[in-house]
């Protein structure tokens, strides 16, 4: 049962009468992943590496719904680990927008992890091992969709206009119009020039002379009587 407090705000809020301003829920500074590892401690790169990317998975999740809904990224990234009784944290630069993915956070925690790992010796022996993101900055809603979707964006509209009409060549009739453009009629034949004249046809004037055709040869026949004619 409600107390009388919780009473009273119900019976005004259902008369109208409850004059109390909205308060928004206040959001997450920040996300967090982690998990104790007591039974069996990680002591190799490949089991904490494992560990990192799955943990990133989880909190991309968390990010990209925080981020479509209050318009905001984290900036940094943060490890945790535990030893033996000693925790360490190290922290980085985030960078993702409203672009990124959970490789980028991957990425930047395997990061810390490798320069956190450079100061202990192997086996780990590590407990408990998380990640986390913070430091939450607004993004502009200008950008909302991805950078990738910014490209489909139209740019300025087309206009509404519409263009002059292209004029039309006129199409030849015949044989013109069944090739589809008019042929052009056929040049006229050249003349064949006359041989220049040479030697004695020059000198004499003219060109080359036609030749007189000789009379047939009379033929005498030896054996026949001489005749003898009057003079």
């Amino acid at each position: 049962a409600a107390d009388e407090g919780s009473a009273r705000i119900y019976i005004a809020m259902a008369r109208g009468t409850y004059r109390d301003p909205v308060v928004h829920r206040m959001t997450y500074k920040s996300f967090a992943a982690s998990k104790n590892f007591y039974r069996e401690a990680l002591d190799t790169d490949e089991a904490v590496d494992a560990w990192l990317k799955k943990f990133s998975e989880e909190l991309w999740e968390r990010v990209t719904k925080d981020r479509e809904k209050h318009n905001r990224a984290p900036t940094n990234v943060t490890i945790s680990v535990n030893r033996g009784g000693s925790s360490v944290s190290r922290t980085g630069p985030l960078s993702i927008g409203w672009v990124g993915s959970a490789a980028v956070v991957h990425d930047g925690a395997v990061s810390l992890f490798r320069r956190y790992a450079q100061s202990i010796q192997t086996p780990y022996q590590i407990q408990t091992l998380g990640v986390g993101v913070g430091n939450f900055v607004d993004l502009p809603k200008e950008g909302k969709g991805g950078g990738i979707m910014n490209l489909f964006k139209s740019t300025k509209p087309a206009s509404s206009s519409p263009r002059p009409p292209a004029p039309q060549k006129r199409s030849s009739g015949g044989i013109g119009k069944f090739l589809g453009k008019a042929q052009a009629p056929p040049p006229p034949p050249a003349r064949k020039k006359k041989p220049a004249a040479k030697g004695m046809e020059a000198f004499l004037g003219g060109g080359p002379q036609k030749k007189a055709r000789r009379a047939p040869a009379e033929v005498i026949d030896v054996d026949a009587p001489l005749v003898h004619r009057p003079a």
